[in-house]
């Protein structure tokens, strides 16, 4: 079975977008693979995807692009992963693509590279840990556990604790949102399937210094069925959707 990566690029002057299957766009750069790729992060030049499949136990695939064509360099490797007892739920990458890191349910994998490897460390989470993020700089990454709602945080390589945000009554569903470029702020955001705020989502904000996490905004938003994955914010944190 083969899989394709569709990846769209901007033209010079910023008039339009090629890609397939998006508005407006009509070339694409394509990725032949022979796993699913349903999980997708990309540099921020732009030049480095990883991607793996949700649920699978294929680590991320790595791919590079020189300007013409688009090559696999490498896929993670991990003596640590046990293909037996876990599966990727989430990845993410830095913006110099220099750092990937995964969800795996139990446990927080990050890959850093040295300019000639890459080196895994493993850090553990709850059971239930379905999400990721990478700060743009590579230096802060987060996993979430959806039910117990603890985010937990590595900071230089180093594991630094959990933080949770104040909930809503009820079964929360809580995801990470997004990241600044220096891991100085983070949202999440909380479905609540049972409780008083059924159906509406909670959008929270955090600030950091050095290794604590303080709340800035909580949101409620939506009046029907919203889902708390189907939320993005700037760079800045000054526009969410």
């Amino acid at each position: 079975l083969e899989e394709n990566v569709a990846v769209g690029r901007r033209s010079d002057n910023g008039a339009k977008w090629w890609g397939a299957n998006v508005t407006r766009c009509d070339q694409a750069d394509t990725i032949s693979t022979s796993v699913g790729t349903n999980l997708i992060a990309m540099s921020g030049s732009g030049t480095r995807v990883a991607f793996s499949n949700y649920g699978s136990d294929s680590l991320p695939f790595v791919y590079d692009y020189d300007g013409t064509t688009w090559s696999q360099t490498t896929q993670m490797t991990s003596t640590l992963y046990s293909t037996a007892l876990e599966n990727v739920y989430d990845v993410d990458i830095s913006d110099d693509g220099e750092t990937i890191a995964i969800a795996s349910g139990t446990y927080l994998y990050i890959w850093n590279y040295n300019g000639s490897s890459w080196t895994e460390s493993q850090y553990g989470t709850g059971s239930n840990t379905y999400n990721c993020l990478v700060s743009g700089d590579g230096n802060v990454v987060l996993a979430c556990d959806t039910n117990t709602h603890l985010v937990y945080v590595v900071i230089n390589g180093t594991y630094s604790g959990t933080f949770t945000p104040s909930l809503a009554v009820g079964n929360d569903d809580l995801k990470l949102v997004g990241i600044n470029y220096d891991g100085t702020k983070v949202m999440l955001a909380s479905n609540d399937f049972y409780g008083t705020n059924l159906g509406n989502t909670r959008i929270f904000t955090f600030t950091r210094s050095g290794s604590s996490w303080s709340p800035q905004h909580q949101i409620d938003v939506g009046g029907g069925n919203t889902n708390s994955q189907s939320f993005s914010v700037n760079q800045d944190f000054t526009v969410f959707a």
